[in-house]
């Protein structure tokens, strides 16, 4: 559904960033820390893809995207090793450290 919402659109609603795309945004990078979200999400869908080079285009989000990129290679690494399981105390601290 989102990938036709979103076509000839830049954003959700339009081609202006509104509160829309805020608020579904981190839904969609949390899925960043999947490894094989190129493959499932972007190459799959194109507007998806777009929509979110778009948002990580602006300034604001670019901030608070380096912290979020810091802390994605250590939970895909924990995707990895643990197949899925929560992280423990002492994984949730690390994350906090980075």
């Amino acid at each position: 559904m989102l990938p036709r919402f979103l076509q000839g659109k830049d954003f959700l609603l339009g081609n202006r960033l509104t509160c829309a795309d805020i608020s579904l945004a981190p839904e969609l990078f949390a899925l960043d820390i999947d490894p094989a979200i190129d493959e499932m999400v972007y190459n799959k869908f194109a507007n998806i893809k777009r929509w979110a080079c778009n948002l990580r285009s602006r300034p604001a989000l670019q901030s608070t995207d380096k912290k979020w990129n810091a802390v994605i290679p250590f939970m895909r690494d924990h995707v990895l090793k643990n197949k899925g399981k929560a992280a423990t105390k002492e994984d949730i601290k690390t994350m906090t450290e980075i």
